[in-house]
């Protein structure tokens, strides 16, 4: 049975708490299936285009996730979509190169799942270019330059989780301060200046100049 063998997979990574880095790609793996079924459903799909369009046409202080999560109807895609990301954010053994390769077909439609997986590879180019230039989500880029590479800002995927009762899909890192946290914000803060003056988006970069 798919179903239960899914159930008991989450079971051993989201409760076991299992760092067996098979059972995380089998698991993000299963996220992104969910994800991509969504997208197969033209509803689905035209709604989620309706709401990236809308975040980007309004700058906001608002991440994108949460912005997607409080003004889409509850659903079980939306919910494979939040479970997705923060499950992708959070989870540090799954084979991000594997995942992404099966993203890249959609990475128009998926920006944000998209960087979230290309900071893990460390691809912050193009991560930094999704979030800021795809997203308008200019909140989250410079998260992601500040928080470890972190596509979702820590604190909202905490709030989101506890909010839409997925605190499980965080694995309760969503507060965990990585090793090398804010060991290269100033390189990546400049490449966000670059991405910014390179879309044009000149006026919103201002307070995130970095000194030296």
């Amino acid at each position: 049975n798919p179903e239960a063998g899914i159930q008991f997979l989450e079971h051993l990574v989201l409760q076991k708490r299992s760092s067996d880095p098979g059972l995380h790609t089998e698991l993000a793996q299963s996220c992104v299936t969910q994800v991509l079924e969504a997208l197969a459903d033209e509803p689905t799909a035209k709604l989620w285009r309706a709401k990236a369009a809308s975040y980007a046409s309004a700058p906001s202080a608002t991440p994108f996730l949460a912005y997607f999560a409080a003004t889409t109807p509850d659903s079980p895609n939306k919910r494979a979509r939040l479970r997705a990301a923060l499950f992708l954010q959070s989870s540090t053994f799954y084979d991000a190169q594997a995942v992404h390769e099966r993203l890249l077909p959609h990475a128009q439609a998926l920006p944000l799942e998209m960087s979230i997986v290309e900071g893990k590879l460390g691809m912050d180019h193009e991560a930094l270019t999704r979030l800021a230039h795809t997203l308008r989500d200019n909140t989250s880029a410079e998260a992601y330059c500040t928080a470890g590479r972190r596509a979702l800002p820590p604190k909202v995927a905490r709030l989101l989780a506890e909010r839409e009762s997925l605190g499980a899909w965080t694995l309760g890192t969503a507060d965990t301060v990585p090793a090398d946290y804010g060991q290269d914000a100033p390189k990546l803060l400049r490449m966000l200046l670059d991405v910014y003056i390179d879309s044009g988006y000149v006026q919103l970069v201002s307070h995130i100049t970095p000194s030296g």
